[in-house]
């Protein structure tokens, strides 16, 4: 029984760090190329910085996706609240509470350019590294 008890702690405590400090992701798909590998990296997301300091321009977030819910995009801050971001020639200001997101790879991207600013409360969290594939452990969000 004790072995139980055991366990089911180690996982609550396992649940809580993944929910607020630190979660693994797959991130697969052609929008973050070349940064992010459209075979599928294991990256690293930092869940706990965005709420000490918020998203700042640069950032990689992996965020729901504002179209589907249950869908994640992994995508570039382009512009935070207050900033504006342009498309096609034409100015979009970021109000309070958003942040605009595109992919690295415009061309094969669906984010900000076609939905708009998208709420910070949508985004999950920084990407930090990648974990795999081997030979990719590489640093992406250094700003803390």
């Amino acid at each position: 029984m004790k072995k139980v008890v055991l366990t089911v702690q180690a996982l609550a405590l396992f649940k809580l760090a993944q929910n607020h400090l630190y979660d693994i992701r797959v991130a697969v798909g052609p929008s973050m190329l070349p940064t992010i590998s459209e075979a599928g990296d294991v990256l690293l997301v930092d869940r706990l910085t965005p709420h000490i300091r918020g998203y700042r321009r640069g950032d990689i977030v992996l965020t729901k996706s504002p179209l589907n819910p249950q869908t994640h995009l992994c995508k570039r801050v382009i512009a935070q609240p207050g900033e504006s971001a342009t498309v096609d020639g034409v100015q979009y200001l970021v109000p309070q509470g958003y942040i605009w997101v595109e992919g690295d790879n415009k061309d094969h991207s669906l984010d900000s350019r076609t939905f708009g600013p998208i709420p910070e409360g949508l985004a999950l969290g920084i990407v930090r590294a990648k974990l795999w594939p081997p030979g990719a452990n590489m640093l992406l969000s250094q700003s803390s």
